[in-house]
């Protein structure tokens, strides 16, 4: 459970995050979403201590951010970001493989199961574990960064607009991955996004976010048809549940 209370983020003087309330449930697929600089990528960095709040508490799994050692909580975190976040002098398979690495896990068990879930997303380990990330294309690459963060079976991944450099076609295609790797697994996903279709699809929950206020948290049927703000309504106004 990743909890917010009070929270309140400023930079410089400008605040980017007014009194953040809200809980993001065991096992749920929860979708921040809004324009850009709403403060979406704030509050997620919040989730594994990338950015401390300014007043208010950040708790994940029952532990302040604040107070936690930084490196065991992200050790237990899955982390996915935008295109490019592979590590290049690195194969495939030790991307994947790199979190279950510096939890020190055995060598057998690292290699099996990094075959196996290479094989599930459709990158046979036979063909693909020995390749370099210049050899992937962005949505290859993408589906290596998902298993990076799965691998070891962390209770919670953050996502950070994680499709949104992809083509169509790719960035539809991963979408019905994470839902099908959530449903299976059960890990508990915040996943940030700018697009609203995107955001429907995925969200068992949706949170608005704009200029740093949270308008409304709700299922997508809520959130669509029963907007709690003109922005919300405005911003869903042409999408379908």
């Amino acid at each position: 459970m990743i909890n917010f209370s009070h929270v309140s983020k400023e930079f410089d003087g400008k605040t980017v995050l007014k009194d953040a309330n809200f809980t993001v449930h065991d096992g749920e697929l929860f979708v921040l979403v809004g324009p850009s600089g709403s403060g979406k990528t704030t509050m997620l960095k919040m989730m594994n201590g990338l950015e401390i709040p300014t007043s208010g508490i950040v708790e994940v799994n029952g532990m302040n951010v604040s107070e936690t050692n930084l490196r065991q909580l992200r050790l237990n975190v899955g982390y996915v970001l935008q295109t490019g976040s592979l590590f290049p002098n690195l194969t495939v398979g030790q991307n994947v493989a790199l979190i279950a690495k510096m939890k020190k896990w055995d060598d057998k068990r690292i290699i099996a199961d990094t075959d196996e879930l290479l094989d599930r997303v459709g990158l046979p380990h036979k063909e693909y574990a020995y390749r370099m990330p210049s050899e992937l294309s962005g949505g290859e690459a993408q589906r290596v960064g998902i298993l990076r963060a799965l691998l070891t079976r962390p209770q919670v991944i953050l996502m950070d607009e994680p499709f949104s450099a992809l083509d169509p076609l790719s960035r539809t295609q991963l979408q019905d991955l994470v839902i099908d790797l959530h449903n299976e697994f059960n890990i508990t996903i915040v996943f940030v996004t700018h697009d609203m279709r995107e955001a429907i699809k995925l969200a068992d929950r949706l949170c608005i976010v704009h200029n740093g206020n949270i308008d409304q948290i709700g299922t997508p049927d809520e959130v669509v048809n029963h907007s709690a703000t003109s922005f919300v309504h405005e911003l869903f106004e042409n999408e379908e549940a």
